[in-house]
């Protein structure tokens, strides 16, 4: 059914946020233009949806994505979500290799269904999301880590940082396991993608980010609905409970000790000869990573699809006991209380269901993470 709603609708979903505003940027960019201090509105009134008033992709993002400024809008969609969807189909052959060698044929058809026709593959296409990259860039490291390339793991995480600044856990994360050299790797090859925008894009990049985007993305995080991040249970709790809580506390304070406290509580955990322990550990903090960011869609639940697996995999070993359970989360949670087509309603019993259940959803992950980890102990 979803492949039959991309199918019919491609050539419109260009005007679809957030691709419209990736496309606009990279346009700009390309003509000499100023990419976050440009107004779309012109376009806006020729069909584009527009989702905020400025682009406010990163710079990295805006520098690797630039290429689409040449392309018309249909085939720069093309393109782009195309490459998505392998990112995508890699991570799920990733996972494969990693934890499901035992799976049978059938099982994995199964897998891979209810895996591809989960609607944060099919949002992360719809709106033309990085999402999938990013979650390749994570799982790919993940993988490098397990077979001892340790540089390599560090290398693509530390590439994820500034395409999509949530991903940072990862680094505070090999820090707190005293893996001094990785983080190091981390860091700079984190610095050395930021800072390539700088030549390539302009020296007054970060300024126009800072001046233009950076408060239309804090903007975002008060007046958007559907926000399933940490800052955004709160916001719904708080709305419940009729209190108003403040916006530094929501969106930064609370997030950022969440995943301190987070990646401190599991840093004890791994060993130099525990390899197991730190794959729970990791697929815990990456959990926690994308619903630590000020503001979360639907498509940022990607990163629960290999977790599931990876969690399915290992209950199979005996390291965890509960495979129905996960395949059951698998099945249901990414379809309920998901629509199938689009996003809730845009009022308040619907928004505060959706995000409340999401949180459910993601918090049982995360402690049956964290309990697997400690039961290796």
């Amino acid at each position: 059914m979803r492949i039959g709603i991309l199918a019919l609708n491609w050539q419109r979903l260009c005007r679809n946020p957030d691709f419209n505003h990736y496309y606009l940027s990279a346009m700009y960019a390309v003509n000499g233009e100023m990419p976050y201090a440009t107004v779309d509105a012109p376009l806006t009134g020729a069909g584009w949806e527009r989702l905020l008033e400025r682009p406010t992709n990163p710079p990295a993002l805006l520098m690797i994505s630039s290429w689409m400024g040449v392309l018309s809008p249909e085939a720069a969609w093309l393109v782009w979500n195309s490459l998505m969807f392998v990112f995508c189909a890699a991570v799920f052959w990733i996972m494969i290799r990693e934890v499901g060698a035992d799976w049978g044929r059938l099982t994995r058809i199964l897998l891979a269904a209810m895996y591809f026709s989960a609607l944060p593959v099919f949002h992360s296409i719809w709106f033309g999301q990085i999402t999938p990259f990013i979650v390749f860039l994570i799982v790919l490291g993940w993988s490098y880590w397990r077979r001892g390339e340790k540089s390599t793991a560090a290398l693509l995480w530390g590439l994820s940082i500034p395409l999509k600044f949530y991903t940072w856990p990862l680094l505070l994360f090999l820090i707190a396991l005293r893996e001094y050299k990785s983080a190091g790797i981390a860091f700079i090859s984190g610095v050395l993608l930021a800072v390539l925008p700088l030549f390539t894009l302009g020296w007054d990049i970060y300024g126009q980010f800072y001046q233009f985007a950076l408060p239309v993305i804090e903007g975002s995080t008060k007046t958007l609905p559907n926000n399933i991040s940490i800052g955004g249970w709160f916001d719904v709790l708080a709305s419940l409970l009729q209190v108003e809580l403040p916006f530094i506390l929501v969106s930064y304070v609370i997030p950022f000790s969440v995943i301190v406290a987070l990646v401190f509580f599991v840093r004890r955990k791994p060993t130099q000869t525990d390899a197991v322990s730190f794959d729970f550990c990791f697929f815990a903090v990456a959990l926690g990573a994308f619903f630590c960011a000020p503001v979360a869609w639907d498509h940022y639940v990607l990163i629960a699809l290999p977790v599931l697996l990876f969690l399915y995999g290992k209950s199979g070993s005996g390291v965890c006991g509960l495979r129905g359970l996960v395949a059951s989360w698998l099945l249901l949670c990414l379809y309920f209380p998901f629509p199938w087509y689009g996003t809730p309603a845009q009022n308040s019993a619907s928004t505060a269901c959706y995000v409340l259940t999401t949180a459910v959803g993601l918090l049982l992950l995360e402690i049956l993470l964290l309990k697997s980890a400690r039961r290796i102990d």
